[in-house]
């Protein structure tokens, strides 16, 4: 989505958004109020947007290591003692994937299985 701008996008008031930038550097944006410029708002262009709030970051260990920040939240998994359990990619990969890349199941637990979610794991906002 390289060169595409704010007014190319539908954008949902309060929606949660994910920015992504320099390959792999991921944001949370949030936009909670879209109005037209008005004489008495600063005319500079590139001052906008603005930002209104800016979250300190509280980033979780990776559950295996506990080394690596996570960038994976696994729910329903089988392998961990909490629900749910966060994992770096290497640990991620190294405990739910075989050689080949695929997803390695545990068919005694279908009922796990069932449950089993893996979402990218961004960070929590200080104070949550």
């Amino acid at each position: 989505m390289t060169g595409v701008r704010i007014s190319d996008l539908n954008i949902r008031l309060g929606q949660h958004y994910q920015y992504c930038h320099a390959i792999d550097d991921r944001h949370v944006v949030i936009f909670s109020e879209i109005r037209f410029v008005h004489d008495q708002d600063i005319q500079y262009i590139k001052a906008f947007p603005v930002v209104l709030y800016l979250a300190t970051e509280r980033r979780k260990k990776c559950a295996a290591c506990g080394f690596a920040y996570a960038n994976w939240v696994v729910y329903g998994d089988y392998m961990s003692v909490t629900n749910p359990a966060f994992y770096c990619d290497v640990c991620h990969d190294l405990f739910h994937k075989d050689a080949v890349g695929n997803r390695i199941k545990d068919d005694r637990i279908e009922k796990l299985n069932a449950h089993y979610r893996v979402l990218p794991y961004f960070h929590d906002e200080a104070g949550e």
